[in-house]
């Protein structure tokens, strides 16, 4: 059987049932008590997470400072409450509640 001889990290696939698009990668970073990393792809777009009980509420913060909030919303994603805040420094925050996961992306235009 050959062996791969290359350098190139193996890629590791990420957490729970998040499924990559075409295009995208994904990098699992250093956490200490939750599963950290990032989705991004040649153009620029990277998510990042924060996934595990110790991530708590991303979204928290923007709720009880609503002056750094331009909008935020709840809605439920297969059967599991979502929230989404946008920041005024540019962010897309989201947290499922129930489930300690969170993403976050900083974009240029809603």
């Amino acid at each position: 059987m050959a062996q791969d001889k290359s350098n190139k990290p193996a890629q590791i696939p990420p957490p729970g049932n998040i499924k990559m698009p075409e295009g995208y990668k994904h990098t699992r970073l250093q956490g200490i008590d939750s599963a950290v990393g990032r989705i991004s792809n040649e153009d620029g777009l990277s998510i990042g997470y924060d996934i595990g009980r110790m991530a708590a509420d991303y979204t928290h913060r923007y709720v009880i400072k609503p002056d750094d909030t331009l909008w935020g919303k709840e809605q439920t994603v297969q059967g599991e409450p979502l929230r989404i805040v946008r920041t005024k420094d540019g962010k897309i925050v989201a947290c499922f509640l129930n489930k300690y996961v969170n993403f976050i992306a900083l974009v240029e235009t809603e």
